[in-house]
């Protein structure tokens, strides 16, 4: 289920168009079990369903939630050895991949970044032997901007902030290493590839006990007050997930290097529990427990000057629109 509004509409047809005019028909899913693959899969269905020239879509996944999800849609197969690797890029020449992939368990010898790194690679060397290279569209993080604390000098992260390894986590760092990679593999001014920085979301298919925002709703279905560990400072800007696959769509072809992807307005824990208070009733409990107060906003302002707008759905009408899928 999707939100539609009169402004969903225009961004569909967009980016639908976009698409037809940009010459993309063949897309390259690789990885990917949940919450973003599933909203990028079911974003392409609905453009196919839209449309006369259809988009054929493959996918390496070895999710039997997709499979069970989309495979009457689109075309299957569990991640292949190498041979057979290079022999699926040749032979559907993708015009786009996109990289969701992250290996949750990596080889004990290896240890998990240089598993995440050489997986990485085996792909950059299949879509670098093919004479018509693909565009890469690498599903990073914000994550790489590391750990902040909310303060008063707080600002919205910036592509061109140095990122320091050192004080990154571990998920954050495969993250980092991951663009490193990329990039070098492909030249810093390549227009081939986009390290999509992807921040906070929400909507249809977010698990309910993941996140704050997953975890208000949550609440709000059993009908429980919604509790915040700390004070409520934390601050994050939320994109619904529609948009979200949406703007991943249109980087298909426009833009390159590292973009942030994201919602415009930040909002802290605290104002986004009054939000379902207000929409939904919820009471709310302020534990005041010690807790880390974080700031996770991107600045989007380099993309929306690429794409122009890239949030069509605000916070309020997306949270609705979400609750009454639940409620079916």
């Amino acid at each position: 289920m999707t939100l539609v509004t009169r402004e969903t509409i225009k961004r569909d047809s967009q980016a639908s168009d976009h698409l037809v005019e940009s010459g993309i028909r063949k897309v390259l899913v690789v990885g990917g079990s949940g919450f973003i693959a599933s909203a990028l899969l079911n974003y392409l269905n609905n453009i196919n369903c839209k449309t006369v020239n259809k988009i054929r879509v493959k996918v390496l996944s070895r999710s039997t939630l997709l499979r069970n999800e989309y495979s009457s849609q689109f075309e299957f197969q569990h991640h292949p050895h190498h041979q057979a690797m290079e022999d699926c890029y040749r032979e559907f020449l993708p015009d786009v991949v996109y990289f969701i992939s992250r290996i949750s368990s990596p080889v004990a010898e290896i240890g998990a970044l240089e598993e995440n790194l050489n997986f990485l690679r085996s792909h950059i060397n299949m879509i670098t032997s093919i004479t018509s290279i693909p565009k890469l569209v690498y599903l990073s993080s914000g994550a790489v901007y590391g750990r902040t604390e909310v303060d008063q000098n707080n600002s919205p992260f910036s592509e061109s902030q140095r990122i320091d390894l050192g004080c990154l986590s571990d998920y954050a760092r495969i993250k980092a290493e991951s663009e490193n990679l990329i990039e070098t593999s492909f030249g810093s001014s390549s227009a081939n590839y986009v390290l999509a920085r992807l921040f906070a979301f929400y909507g249809p298919g977010l698990p309910l006990n993941d996140f704050a925002i997953g975890n208000f709703m949550a609440s709000k279905i059993r009908k429980e007050p919604i509790q915040i560990k700390g004070d409520g400072r934390t601050v994050r800007s939320y994109m619904h997930v529609d948009d979200l696959s949406a703007t991943l769509c249109r980087l298909a072809t426009d833009g390159t290097g590292a973009l942030n992807v994201g919602g415009r307005y930040p909002i802290t824990l605290l104002e986004l529990s009054e939000l379902y208070k207000k929409l939904f009733g919820c009471p709310i409990e302020v534990l005041e427990q010690e807790d880390f107060e974080s700031y996770y906003v991107p600045n989007i302002s380099k993309i929306e000057k690429l794409l122009d707008k890239t949030n069509f759905i605000s916070l309020e009408e997306g949270l609705q629109s979400w609750n009454k899928e639940l409620e079916i």
